[in-house]
């Protein structure tokens, strides 16, 4: 009787030995969510410079060659990144969802998936917007036009993404802390 006792006990220590999250899981769980939000700024940042390309290049000869390209660079070039960049997003988000929650702690992952919704709203929106501008022909854009895409790509996309950016990293800060491990800054 005592035998099965110590072997109950023994048992139970290694279960409860076992769901104890070390830092190094935690910085797993945390690496493994943000991977996905790296994925979804780069495909930004390759979107962004299809665009700075577009519009800061000079035009090839004549008007009617802005239907087909301007500046090497195709509206079919522009619909590729900016489907590559909803595209990860959406994907960013299916898997985001899938992870399980850290000591049944669910926080940093929801705020991951929020920055993921918002970047979502800005692509469906922000971005379409801008590719629609980009697509008009030269003599239907307006000076509101390109107003328009300048506050659009200029500013209320960083609006936008700035509230769930800050509160993204105050949860990850928080997770860190929480956890006993260091963020790292990147350049």
């Amino acid at each position: 009787m005592k035998k099965s006792n110590y072997f109950s006990i023994i048992l139970v220590t290694f279960s409860v030995s076992s769901c104890i999250n070390t830092p190094e899981d935690a910085v797993k769980y945390f690496e493994n969510i943000f991977k996905y939000q790296e994925y979804v700024i780069e495909k930004e940042g390759e979107l962004q410079n299809v665009i700075l390309k577009f519009v800061s290049e000079p035009a090839e000869d004549s008007i009617a060659d802005k239907t087909d390209t301007i500046s090497n660079i195709s509206f079919d070039e522009l619909d590729t990144a900016f489907n590559s960049f909803l595209n990860q997003i959406n994907l960013s988000l299916k898997e985001v969802k899938k992870i399980q929650a850290f000591a049944e702690k669910t926080i940093l992952r929801d705020a991951s998936i929020n920055l993921l919704n918002a970047y979502k709203s800005v692509a469906e929106n922000e971005y379409a917007e801008i590719l629609s501008i980009l697509k008009t022909p030269d003599e239907e854009i307006s000076e509101d036009d390109n107003a328009l895409f300048n506050e659009l790509f200029s500013t209320q996309i960083n609006l936008k993404l700035d509230k769930e950016l800050d509160e993204f990293f105050e949860v990850q800060q928080a997770f860190a802390e929480e956890y006993d491990f260091e963020l790292l800054e990147e350049n």
